[in-house]
């Protein structure tokens, strides 16, 4: 391989301190961060082989603002907004071209415009190619919008050598991105849509031999909720069973999950036989007025003190989302929580304050 004759710097900013961070009790692992940026090693596999890339995860490492980069790609949440922002007017007044995507450019594009040269709406499987086709030809537009979701049997092995992996508590891979629910508060739907679209089982399986050969033992699976689709979760799942029975050292899993995962026994015992040994569930809140009232009916139609126990039975620890301040909330929704909490024995719960996300419906 000649020498490249470009060079994209990805850069994923430092988040503010958050629950999920763990950023008070890393010290104690010798870690620092516990997820990697997916997007960004997803992006860097969609770049061609003549072009060379280099990660940087704030949340692990420094910026290089001197780094002899042609192309600054950042990607961000709303909450790392006000910093991707700083990062990208520095970069700009040294001359670099910055371009950014993530969930940012998709639910709030207007604080973003004026703060990038380019920005991407959208997946971006389709558009990064051509992007950087034009980039390199000289002209380029100032916005890609991707409308039709991508296939998913078209998203590459993200490029997991370009991580510092040894940095986070675990690894991560996408099987699945949609949801079939429609929380009113939530912007998954919004990003991906309500059709579940799933990459091949095969694809996935050729995606974790590429984690088993970095050092981790743990992999995160990012999709919002893992059994959107249950024939293809129970498809995947067993197949995620034969190959851990080929590793010396099996991988252990951890995934998000709606709640009706305990009505299933089935697909409970293959997550057990495949090591899945954590899930995230969106509970949000024990009162089923406020459950009604955001189209959570998925919650407010069981019993989730039951659900949650029989999900532990299966020796699958359960972390929990919950939000206050519904409209059917007062000040004892806090001792409600709580108790809620302490009956179902959850030992990780993280409660927030509810939030109109921009462009959901409880937004608009």
């Amino acid at each position: 391989m000649g020498i490249p004759i470009m060079k994209i710097y990805l850069i994923n900013p430092k988040f503010p301190v958050t629950y999920w961070g763990f950023e008070y009790s890393n010290d104690l692992s010798g870690l620092k961060y516990t997820s990697p940026p997916l997007g960004l090693a997803t992006v860097a596999a969609l770049t061609p082989a003549d072009i060379e890339v280099e990660i940087c995860d704030e949340n692990i490492e420094a910026i290089d603002f001197e780094n002899e980069c042609d192309i600054v790609g950042l990607t961000a949440y709303l909450v790392q907004g006000p910093r991707a922002f700083q990062i990208a007017q520095e970069f700009r007044q040294r001359g670099k071209t910055v371009v950014m995507g993530g969930p940012i450019t998709s639910l709030d594009i207007e604080s973003c415009t004026d703060n990038v040269d380019v920005t991407f709406i959208g997946e971006t499987e389709y558009t990064w190619a051509q992007f950087l086709e034009e980039y390199r030809a000289g002209s380029y537009q100032s916005q890609y919008i991707q409308t039709d979701k991508v296939d998913m049997r078209d998203s590459p092995i993200p490029r997991f050598d370009l991580l510092k992996l040894n940095k986070y508590s675990h690894a991560g891979i996408q099987t699945t991105r949609g949801c079939p629910f429609n929380c009113e508060f939530c912007d998954i739907v919004v990003l991906f849509g309500r059709k579940v679209r799933c990459k091949e089982v095969e694809q996935v399986i050729a995606e974790l031999r590429e984690v088993a050969k970095q050092p981790l033992d743990s992999v995160f699976i990012t999709d919002d909720n893992f059994i959107g689709n249950r024939k293809y979760a129970k498809r995947l799942l067993r197949a995620i069973i034969a190959f851990n029975d080929t590793l010396k050292f099996p991988l252990q899993y951890m995934t998000q999950v709606s709640i009706d995962l305990a009505k299933d026994e089935e697909l409970l015992q293959l997550f057990y036989e495949a090591r899945m040994t954590k899930v995230f569930i969106g509970i949000e809140t024990p009162r089923k007025a406020s459950l009604q009232e955001t189209n959570k009916h998925q919650n407010a139609r069981t019993d989730l003190v039951a659900d949650v126990k029989k999900i532990q039975s299966y020796n699958i620890g359960v972390s929990a989302g919950m939000i206050v301040g519904f409209d059917h909330d007062d000040p004892a929704i806090f001792q409600e929580q709580f108790d809620f909490i302490m009956e179902t024995d959850i030992a990780w719960a993280m409660t927030g304050i509810l939030q109109a996300v921009p462009k959901t419906p409880l937004y608009e």
